[in-house]
């Protein structure tokens, strides 16, 4: 009997798994991704897709029900707290199987200089000790808590990346703005810092192969790198890599 499996995606791990389980367990297993909003065709996921938020645990949980979900593999984003705790509490809710693909952490490098942090007010707090000019990867979300950093001489000064420009200017004085959405490559990252002369790099612990060439870039530049931590992930069955996705989905099926 064919199983339907809900992938909760937006990253590339969770359209790898797509591809590989529809092209490896088909016959055995019904793919569907659910994302927040309609992707680009070069990033849409194989197998079938559901567009949308969910309202709550609840509308989680009529989800599972309505569309017929046997499985679930939470494949979000490591910082992607609510969607996770959602999709934990419906499986449980519901008998569900539900398993948390999570990227391995970063490597960072014996030479690095680094301070590991829990949210955007301590970055605020601790920049002024080693920062100037900051490269700022983290997103749009909390910046302007950047605003709290006690005052310096020279002034602080912010180079944010963003994946798309915002409807609206940023509330950081003295900053400059640029756009783009990885996999970025350690040359690229390197000419950037260069460019900028960025002192200090800001970056979520999202760990994966993706960012790695950024943290390797800033590395070998000598910035002074300063890492959010994760939220502590749920509860349950969890895997690093794709390939024990698909081993359990096999498994399942």
């Amino acid at each position: 009997m064919t199983r339907r499996v809900l992938i909760l995606g937006g990253t590339g791990e969770a359209r790898e798994l797509a591809a590989c389980a529809v092209s490896d367990l088909s016959g055995k297993l019904e793919v569907v991704t659910s994302l927040t909003r309609q992707p680009p065709p070069e990033r849409t996921p194989a197998g079938g897709l559901r567009i949308g938020r969910f309202a709550d645990i609840e509308d989680f949980a009529q989800t599972l029900a309505s569309e017929a979900i046997d499985l679930v593999v939470d494949a979000t984003h490591p910082f992607a707290e609510t969607i996770s705790m959602q999709a934990y509490a419906a499986c449980i809710r519901s008998e569900k199987l539900i398993l948390s693909l999570q990227r391995p952490p970063w490597n960072m490098p014996r030479s690095a200089k680094w301070t590991e942090v829990p949210d955007m007010k301590t970055v605020a707090e601790v920049l002024p000790r080693f920062a100037r000019r900051v490269f700022v990867t983290t997103g749009r979300r909390d910046l302007e808590v950047l605003n709290d950093a006690p005052k310096v001489e020279p002034e602080m000064w912010y180079l944010v990346r963003l994946h798309t420009a915002p409807a609206e200017a940023l509330a950081l004085p003295n900053h400059h703005l640029i756009t783009g959405s990885g996999p970025f490559s350690k040359d690229g990252e390197a000419a950037l810092i260069k460019e900028h002369a960025v002192d200090t790099l800001i970056v979520r612990e999202s760990g994966g192969r993706a960012g790695q060439a950024t943290i390797d870039a800033a590395v070998d530049a000598g910035l002074h790198v300063v890492l959010i931590s994760r939220p502590d992930p749920e509860p349950g069955n969890s895997v690093e890599t794709v390939v024990d996705a698909l081993t359990w989905l096999d498994q399942q099926s």
